[in-house]
């Protein structure tokens, strides 16, 4: 099976949003939407929920290209450049190769012999695939991040639960 290669074909759209503003004045809104996101989440965690309770806890935790969200262990970065990559708008979901073509080739010809030995072929039903999800972090097209081995959260700002 073929599959896209990692940023291949994902586009991001020009915005002007103060949800994604990078701007130093709308960090403190940012911080204050990751924390809303976890609490959110949290108040879902309870056993034997209400019916609306299990509603939200489908919305929040099956994002939705389009969605605003929140990758959950932004919560406790402390770096807050990599940690505001974390929140912004779900553009793209997706499995597809773990690294390039490019970088499959050269891994394959540098463990050529020890795959040999193994009985490894090296063709494509031995390549890694990754279930990658892709947000705009910022209003510019380019800030675009690629989040894999991750969750979600989705801050349900558009319309109603379900």
């Amino acid at each position: 099976m073929t599959y896209m290669q990692p940023h291949e074909a994902v586009r991001g759209v020009d915005r002007d949003s103060f949800l994604l503003s990078l701007d130093p004045a709308a960090l403190e809104h940012r911080e204050a939407l990751i924390s809303m996101a976890m609490l959110l989440r949290k108040t879902t965690l309870v056993g034997h929920p209400a019916p609306i309770v299990s509603d939200i806890d489908k919305r929040i935790t099956s994002p939705a290209v389009g969605d605003l969200v929140v990758e959950v262990s932004v919560l406790y970065r402390q770096d807050v450049e990599a940690k505001f990559k974390g929140i912004g708008i779900l553009i793209e979901r997706r499995k597809e190769w773990m690294e390039t073509d490019e970088e499959w080739e050269a891994a394959k010809a540098e463990e050529a012999e020890f795959r040999a030995a193994a009985g490894i072929t090296g063709d494509d039903e031995d390549r890694m695939t990754d279930d990658a999800w892709y947000i705009q972090y910022g209003n510019s097209a380019a800030d675009i991040c690629r989040w894999v081995n991750c969750s979600f959260v989705a801050l349900p700002i558009h319309g109603g639960i379900a």
